[in-house]
C-alpha cells in the first residue's frame, strides 16, 4: 500500500529527490517524473531493497521481475554505453537505486514517447489486444486513456510493449 507523501520518512525522501533529480538531468517531463514517484509509491513506498512477495522474482524500488529486468538493463547497457552503471550486471545493478531509477525512465519515456501520438489507441480501442484489460480498469474508474499516470501503473504491470 502507497505511503501518504506528506509523511514520508527520510529514507523515503531521499528517494523521491532522487528520482526528481534523476528525470530532470535528462528532462524528462514533469508527468513521467511524476509517474516514476506514483509508482516508486505503489511498488515499494519507496525502498529500492523490497522484496514483498516470496513467491515472485519481482524486487526493488519498482518491483520488475527477474526476467523484465535482466531485459531491461542490457537494453540500457546497449542505449548508455558511457554511463558508469553499465558496468555492473543485471544481478548487481538490480539492487542499486540509480539503476532502478534509471530502467524505470527508460520504460516512461518510451511509453510517452506513444502516448499522445495515438499508440495508446491502437492497444486500447475494440480489436486492439489490451482493450479487454482496459474496459475492466474504465468499469472500476480508472481512466488510462486520458491520464498518463494510471496508464504508465498498467503498462509497467503488464506484459504488453
Amino acid at each position: 500500500m502507497a505511503v501518504d507523501m506528506t509523511k514520508l520518512n527520510p529514507e523515503q525522501e531521499k528517494m523521491v529527490k532522487k528520482i526528481i533529480d534523476s528525470g530532470k538531468n535528462i528532462g524528462a517531463p514533469d508527468i513521467v517524473i511524476q509517474a516514476a514517484i506514483f509508482i516508486a509509491n505503489a511498488e515499494s513506498n519507496f525502498d529500492p531493497n523490497q522484496n514483498i512477495n516470496l513467491y515472485s522474482s519481482a524486487k526493488g524500488m519498482f518491483q520488475y521481475i527477474e526476467n523484465t529486468w535482466e531485459t531491461s538493463w542490457n537494453n540500457y547497457i546497449k542505449n548508455n554505453t558511457l554511463d558508469p552503471l553499465t558496468r555492473l550486471s543485471a544481478s548487481n545493478a538490480r539492487f542499486i537505486p540509480d539503476a532502478q531509477i534509471a530502467i524505470m525512465y527508460q520504460d516512461l519515456i518510451h511509453w510517452y514517447s506513444g502516448y499522445p501520438q495515438g499508440m495508446l489507441a491502437r492497444n486500447y480501442m475494440p480489436g486492439g489486444n489490451l482493450y479487454d484489460q482496459t474496459q475492466k480498469l474504465e468499469n472500476n474508474g480508472i481512466d488510462i486513456k486520458n491520464n498518463f499516470i494510471n496508464y504508465a501503473y498498467f503498462r509497467h504491470n503488464t506484459n504488453v510493449d
